[in-house]
């Protein structure tokens, strides 16, 4: 299975893409975040363009393993 990998920060975005086999994360884009609806529907058109079959949303979780500040704004 072919995934997109989508990792938030507070000021960008990363984009990545799986190989065919779902084990190796190849880098694509660095997104600068706006918040536009546009820029949603962009990584929705590069999950297509890479015929990922699933996205896939990091989730930054403070090294104690709990929702810090970083991970309430993903889970926004």
């Amino acid at each position: 299975m072919k995934y997109l990998g989508v990792d938030p920060g507070e000021n960008r975005v990363g984009l990545a893409v799986s190989d065919p086999d779902g084990k190796l994360a190849i880098p694509l884009y660095v997104l600068h975040l706006d918040g536009s609806q546009a820029q949603v529907e962009a990584i929705a058109q590069v999950a297509v363009e890479q015929r990922a079959e699933a996205i896939v949303v990091g989730m930054p979780y403070t090294l104690r393993g709990q929702v810090g500040p970083a991970a309430a704004r993903v889970q926004q």
